[in-house]
């Protein structure tokens, strides 16, 4: 069987602003910010957890999956196993604003 965490951090104004973490503790955010607009985002994996999705959206809403609704999602990447930071090639948080990161885990 396959376990998924999920981690979130809030974003503010240009620059995403990291600390929250998934209930578990199995992924931790320890920060995410602005880089010429595009995203940057650090982490943490518990042993023997393995992070295989990023996405970055204009709203913090989510399906029953965790996942956040697609028509808010403004940018996402895949991880390759044990992947703890990810920047983004695509200029998607040139406007200020709140943005809100999710990463996706595994074990």
């Amino acid at each position: 069987m396959t376990k998924l965490v999920v981690a979130t951090a809030l974003a503010l104004a240009l620059a995403l602003v990291a600390g929250a973490s998934a209930d578990s503790g199995n992924v931790v955010i320890t920060s995410a910010e602005a880089q010429a607009a595009h995203p940057f985002v650090r982490w943490t994996l518990a042993p023997g957890w393995c992070s295989n999705v990023v996405s970055v959206a204009k709203s913090p809403q989510t399906g029953s999956d965790g996942s956040f609704f697609s028509e808010n999602v403004i940018d996402a990447g895949i991880l390759v196993v044990n992947q703890t930071s990810w920047l983004s090639s695509s200029e998607s948080v040139g406007q200020t604003g709140t943005y809100y990161v999710r990463v996706q885990a595994y074990q």
